[in-house]
């Protein structure tokens, strides 16, 4: 769609759709009361109800960025029926997840601009519901408000002084899924968006809000979209300006109590997540050479009590799938980089490498989407609007 086109209620109505299609895979929630897969399940059934009109008002086609990912979806699927069996169920609800994945991506091509501003809508949301969290806290006192159970009417697990330390998750069900879910987020925005000040400005206040959060998990996403920002803004972002965040995140580390919050839950193995990845990894080193190369299965974890969530996506998938699932991520790398370079795309890999998602969560299959293109041109200056070049000198 030409840039010059102006908003009409076709597109209104595009951004609309697409905005519900990715606010419950980027904002998660749980029903402790029933404890079941329900809410997942209405999750998947609402995005695909906003793509449809969206996708029927301008139909799609299947491109080869996708047919990357349906390789590594049916490689999944085949594992889950012949090699490690699960219930029915299961393999339909990930190649669902993964499907609409690819749908989202496939029909925001037909529609860039509109998903564009319905992703950059859903991080401000996130960003201010966060950001009120944190004056209200402050402001009033304490304790901190449940602004999660007020969208969900379900209380978040982390909402409260934990350690010594305040940890804020504003909508989402805990700090940790914050810097998680906003770090894919703004990573998708940034890979779907040109060099704007609007842009630039939603990156920093993100990138600070994942580290307000207070959870073990922000320090690692924040250190990685610091390296992503300025490898993706290479020619336009001001290197002051990056040295300038950093010294704020050293500031706000030096001064709050996140380094002893860190030290005792981790240094001291007191963290229960620590614990069971340190199990899980144990227990894949140790099997036979067999199960490597063919892999455990997706519904079967190498230990006891060792969640898929807790183990980072690429150990997921490598430990269910085996050497076949270890060819399409180098494969998925290779892609990256021919078009960004190693550097870039070991960045970008390093998001899924210790995210506490399960491996089928469509924002992990939306990232390697996103990021099969040139992704730098995109923030480069437009050979059109650049400085016209200087006139020859007079001969002689």
């Amino acid at each position: 769609m030409p840039l010059t086109e102006k908003w009409n209620v076709r597109s209104v109505a595009a951004t609309i759709a697409f905005f519900g299609a990715v606010f419950l895979f980027y904002t998660p929630f749980e029903d402790l009361q029933t404890n079941t897969m329900w809410p997942r399940y209405f999750a998947a059934g609402v995005c695909l109800a906003c793509l449809l009109p969206v996708m029927l008002a301008r139909p799609i086609r299947i491109g080869e960025s996708s047919m990357y990912i349906l390789v590594g979806l049916l490689i999944i699927l085949l594992h889950t029926i012949f090699f490690k069996q699960v219930s029915f169920i299961y393999p339909i609800f990930v190649g669902t997840n993964i499907l609409l994945a690819v749908l989202i991506y496939e029909a925001s091509k037909r529609w860039p601009r509109e998903f564009n501003a319905a992703v950059g809508w859903l991080l401000v949301i996130n960003l201010a519901a966060l950001y009120i969290q944190i004056a209200m806290y402050y402001l009033l006192g304490g304790p901190i408000v449940d602004l999660h159970e007020m969208v969900f009417n379900s209380p978040s697990r982390d909402a409260v002084d934990f350690v010594g330390i305040n940890r804020f998750s504003g909508i989402q069900v805990e700090p940790g899924t914050y810097a998680n879910n906003m770090a894919f987020l703004l990573a998708v925005y940034l890979f779907t968006s040109g060099y704007r000040k609007r842009v630039y400005w939603i990156s920093i206040l993100t990138v600070l809000s994942m580290l307000l959060t207070g959870s073990a998990t922000s320090v690692y996403f924040t250190c990685v979209m610091l390296a992503l920002l300025p490898l993706l803004w290479s020619h336009r972002i001001k290197k002051w300006h990056v040295l300038v965040l950093f010294l704020c995140i050293l500031a706000f580390l030096g001064t709050s109590n996140i380094l002893d919050h860190l030290d005792q839950r981790f240094a001291h193995n007191d963290d229960g997540s620590l614990s069971i990845w340190k199990t899980g990894l144990h227990s894949y080193l140790n099997t036979g050479l067999e199960e490597k190369i063919i892999g455990l299965g997706y519904e079967h974890p190498p230990c006891v009590n060792c969640y898929f969530q807790n183990m980072g996506v690429i150990a997921n998938l490598l430990s269910g799938g085996g050497l076949l699932m270890l060819m399409v991520l180098l494969v998925l790398f290779g892609r990256l980089a021919y078009f960004n370079g190693i550097l870039l795309s070991l960045v970008i890999f390093a998001m899924p490498l210790n995210s506490r998602m399960y491996y089928y969560e469509a924002p992990v299959w939306m990232l390697f989407l996103f990021a099969q293109a040139n992704l730098r041109r995109q923030h480069t200056v437009p050979q059109a609007l650049a400085p016209p070049p200087a006139p020859p000198l007079p001969a002689g």
